[in-house]
């Protein structure tokens, strides 16, 4: 599309139309000419070929697409509107902190990187000598107030954020965006720009976060239960996300408020989530602060997110176990042996056996317990070859 003006009055065209409108005033001028030189009458003719020649140029103007264009000045002050993000994508760590920004961080939040750039104040220059008005918005942030559910459906509508400063605008000259550029809600963004382009308003943008995820080792979970039994390992799992592009030997080490450490290494995949666990041996009763942490690796860039706290808790409390079986079979054996060594369980055997009777001895039990508070207190009951009847169980019992 070619555009040209003359004086106040604009044309737009495409080439081959300019061209064809060229070669017709050519055409109709040249036929005009020779048309009058022939003719007897050549004060007519001309007369006649000169209105010929009118009628073909208003067409041919009017195929040009003209329009009259007039400059009117706004009383009103230039507006600049800066517009950022704050929508939940912000929060990912990846922005790099530009060099004359103050601060010992080389990875920045997206949002971190925005508040810092909004605290300074870089409009202050537009505002120099009362040449331009700022007018300042942020979109997307979700409300303090929000639930779980709200949370996972809030989002970032860059369409509707440009599009209010676009209609609220008062003589908008410019308009800046600082965000990552995501967007999940409304439609693309590229509506809303071609309606700033149409008014001649450019819209710059500074974009936040990387592409690809930076160079980082990360432990994003550690599931360790709320409590263990004193003189027990307690199996702490835990997730690691790699995003370097080579293979790591590191170690994991998890360390106790009063000092106690222990290591175990790990070998974690290039670009992969590693999930594996470590053993923790409780010492003490009560609540202890725990601390596993990875160190930091050659080309991470992330040093703040390899460590994490927990609390676990002591109890002396043991499991309680009632045995019950007729003849000492090695099954019996086997489990009575296994529980009676184990310090987290305190097990009660009842031995009904049909020729020497009740079973004596170190955890062994006389009677079944009388009352359903009694058998209560047991947390698992084996039954073995038992029936009711006569030295065995009665029917309540059973039941």
């Amino acid at each position: 599309m070619n555009h040209f003006n003359l004086g106040p009055l604009h044309f737009q065209a495409q080439t081959w139309l300019i061209v064809l409108v060229v070669i017709v005033l050519i055409a109709t001028i040249t036929l005009g000419v020779m048309a009058t030189r022939r003719s007897t009458r050549p004060n007519r003719t001309g007369t006649l070929e000169g209105l010929r020649l009118m009628c073909v140029l208003f067409v041919c103007v009017m195929l040009l697409g003209p329009e009259w264009r007039t400059v009117q000045e706004s009383d009103l002050q230039p507006e600049i509107a800066i517009v950022w993000d704050e929508s939940i994508s912000m929060d990912t760590e990846d922005a790099k902190r530009p060099e004359s920004m103050p601060g010992s961080e080389a990875i920045l939040t997206r949002r971190e990187l925005v508040g810092r750039l909004v605290d300074s104040e870089f409009w202050k220059p537009f505002e120099s000598d009362g040449k331009n008005r700022v007018t300042t918005a942020s979109f997307g942030a979700p409300s303090p107030d929000a639930d779980i559910i709200e949370l996972a459906m809030s989002g970032t509508d860059i369409n509707e954020a440009l599009g209010n400063s676009l209609a609220n605008g008062q003589n908008l000259r410019a308009a800046i965006f600082l965000g990552d550029g995501d967007w999940n809600l409304g439609t693309s963004p590229v509506g809303v720009s071609q309606q700033f382009r149409l008014k001649g308003v450019p819209i710059y943008t500074l974009a936040t976060g990387n592409n690809k995820r930076v160079p980082d080792l990360e432990l994003t979970s550690v599931n360790a239960p709320t409590y263990g039994i004193i003189g027990e390992n307690a199996q702490i799992p835990f997730t690691i996300e790699s995003s370097l592009a080579r293979d790591v030997r590191t170690q994991i080490r998890i360390k106790s408020d009063t000092g106690a450490e222990r290591y175990k290494d790990l070998t974690i995949r290039a670009n992969s989530t590693h999930y594996d666990s470590i053993l923790w041996r409780i010492e003490k009763e009560g609540a202890s602060t725990l601390s596993i942490s990875l160190p930091v690796t050659n080309g991470e860039l992330i040093e703040n997110n390899n460590s994490r706290d927990f609390v676990i808790s002591g109890k002396p409390e043991s499991i309680r176990v009632l045995v019950i079986e007729t003849l000492p079979r090695w099954e019996y054996r086997f489990i009575r042996n296994a529980l009676s060594r184990d310090p987290g369980v305190s097990v009660d055997c009842l031995l009904l056996h049909p020729d020497l009777g009740r079973g004596d001895g170190p955890d062994y039990i006389q009677e079944f317990p009388e009352k359903l508070e009694d058998l209560q207190k047991y947390d698992v009951i084996f039954i073995g070859d038992v029936g009711v009847g006569e030295g065995q169980l009665t029917v309540e019992q059973a039941d």
